[in-house]
């Protein structure tokens, strides 16, 4: 069956087997959620299940072809006039032609197309369906736990995570240590060292988001009463935030989001990398 091979999603395939059970299939729709979740996946299983033949167009700046199913991927990165095309085409749409738009940003879309679409709204999966995505990947117990905590319930940033997680492991131990001792030299210092500037950015954001991953799994674990996952929060560095108040956590992760948009603004990044992290 088409959505066999698809992990999580059961309310909105449920809604497209309706749909399709009925025969009341719309000319239009809108698949919306975070990115990497599997709505294209979706998407083409919903057109296999029509029998429909695909076409998927990725960033298009036009749309001119006209097949029985068109998937627009990442929708939101239509300029105005390609949306103002799109609208044309959404508002009558060819005979027997069904187009899937598929966004993590729908409010960047014109509301004028929104409101012609039928929305579907994808949410992050469960952290057991986390596990049965990552199962094929063959990871330990712990670095898949690992992987499913940062990737959010993204399938996609789960599998992209995997592919170098033993080296991200190794620099998450680094920082790690590096907040237990309080010292944040040879960090800054490997930053500063970064010649590409966009890469240096990138690594910028990896250690704050780490952070971040931390201070949140405290924060879960005193609401929820379930002990912190050591792999996203060693109990070293958990010693060292018991004595913060749930206020003062959530005061410093919001400061961390804060330096993670000044490096997006072009700030010195080792600068506001360290700066952060005194602040913890």
């Amino acid at each position: 069956m088409p959505y066999d091979s698809i992990v999580g999603h059961a309310g909105p395939i449920a809604r497209l087997k309706a749909l399709t059970s009925r025969g009341r299939v719309a000319g239009a729709y809108l698949f919306a959620g975070p990115s990497g979740l599997g709505k294209r996946a979706v998407a083409r299983a919903f057109f296999e299940e029509l029998g429909a033949q695909v076409q998927v167009l990725e960033r298009i700046e036009d749309k001119r072809a006209a097949p029985r199913g068109v998937i627009i991927d990442e929708a939101e990165r239509l300029n105005l006039e390609g949306q103002n095309a799109l609208l044309k085409t959404v508002e009558e749409p060819p005979e027997r032609t069904t187009f899937v738009l598929v966004s993590a940003s729908p409010a960047l879309l014109l509301p004028t197309i929104v409101s012609r679409c039928h929305t579907v709204i994808f949410t992050p999966l469960s952290d057991e369906e986390m596990k049965r995505f990552l199962k094929p990947l063959k990871l330990d117990e712990e670095t898949a736990d690992w992987t499913a905590a940062l990737a959010e319930g993204s399938p996609g940033r789960a599998k992209q995570l995997a592919e170098g997680v033993d080296d991200l492991r190794a620099r998450a131990k680094e920082l790690f240590d590096s907040l237990v001792a309080g010292s944040f030299n040879q960090l800054v210092e490997h930053i500063s060292r970064v010649r590409d500037q966009e890469e240096a950015r990138r690594r910028a954001r990896e250690i704050l988001e780490l952070t971040i991953f931390a201070l949140r799994e405290e924060l879960r674990s005193r609401e929820t009463g379930a002990p912190p996952r050591p792999a996203i929060l060693p109990q070293a560095l958990r010693l060292r935030l018991l004595p913060l108040e749930p206020e003062d956590l959530a005061d410093r992760i919001r400061g961390l989001m804060d330096h993670a948009r000044y490096i997006d603004a072009n700030a010195n990044v080792a600068l506001t990398v360290e700066d952060a992290l005194l602040r913890i």
